[in-house]
């Protein structure tokens, strides 16, 4: 059996599969596949069309909810309060499913509408009715849990791999080189990583696939720097006392931004000059929640 857990932008979570309002029938809409957009060209020399890309457009969502019955109206109320206090046309809710695979992916979610919900009796004297939950996905794409690697620096440099019950995945020596990791991506979609180095450290280098994003930038213990890759946003932070401040991208030697391919893996070479360490991180995305 599958979990539905719908997450307020506050934190409050409402179980919909067997919760007090839960998924009532058939009807669900958004855990399939995702709407594209085929982009092609024709001429008049050539017979049919040539597809010269695609784009995936925003996941429409449709829930069939039920309220609950045969509560007090006070009960009933303050249910109901706090289930549409979470829907916002603008702040984002979060929908988890989890499979009995134990496969959990999660998407986010806009309000759109609640169907223009109209009542034949006054829903305080029936306590429960049924409606249906009209969401978007902006980013359509259903993310998985952190894929993740950290590089860690070793004041030995004799053990390539960390040692049994490590939390690091290799070691790496001061100012010195990691060569012939790789980093996998399991999901649908090609990953756009986000790097951090986290200080004591002077400079560092980031190649992962031939790309690299390097500087020479003082780093603290305790303080950190964030490089988003995403086009979305491709922006480099330094975190001093949990107060971010952009770098900008004049001040690295080289920055050059890579995904990882869908299903494959690629090569990452880093260098630390420090006793830090790097991680290299995404959240697989896939175009289905199961």
């Amino acid at each position: 059996m599958s979990e539905y857990i719908l997450t307020g932008p506050d934190g409050t979570e409402f179980d919909i599969k067997s919760g007090p309002i839960r998924l009532s029938s058939a009807g669900i809409m958004g855990l399939s596949m995702p709407p594209f957009e085929a982009y092609t060209r024709e001429t008049a020399a050539l017979d049919g069309q040539v597809l010269t890309g695609y784009r995936t457009g925003p996941r429409t969502v449709f829930l069939p909810l039920l309220t609950p019955m045969g509560l007090g109206v006070d009960e009933w109320l303050a249910s109901e309060s706090a289930f549409w206090k979470i829907m916002d046309p603008e702040v984002t809710c979060r929908l988890t499913v989890s499979s009995s695979a134990d496969v959990v992916r999660f998407l986010d979610l806009r309000f759109v509408g609640d169907g223009d919900l109209a009542f034949d009796l006054d829903p305080t004297d029936v306590t429960g009715y049924p409606f249906g939950l009209e969401m978007v996905a902006d980013k359509p794409f259903w993310r998985g849990p952190l894929t993740s690697k950290v590089f860690q620096t070793a004041a030995d440099t004799g053990n390539f791999y960390a040692p049994p019950g490590s939390s690091f995945v290799f070691t790496i020596g001061s100012a010195s080189t990691v060569a012939g990791a790789t980093v996998s991506n399991p999901g649908d979609t090609p990953a756009w990583p986000t790097h951090t180095v986290y200080g004591p450290a002077v400079s560092f280098s980031i190649n992962v696939g031939g790309s690299v994003i390097s500087a020479t930038l003082a780093l603290a213990a305790g303080e950190w720097l964030t490089i988003d890759t995403n086009p979305t946003a491709q922006i480099a932070r330094k975190w001093v006392a949990g107060v971010g401040t952009i770098v900008p991208f004049f001040q690295f030697s080289s920055i050059q931004f890579a995904q990882i391919p869908r299903g494959g893996s690629v090569p990452v070479d880093i260098v630390l000059n420090g006793a830090g360490s790097v991680q290299v991180a995404f959240s697989p995305q896939y175009r289905r929640a199961f």
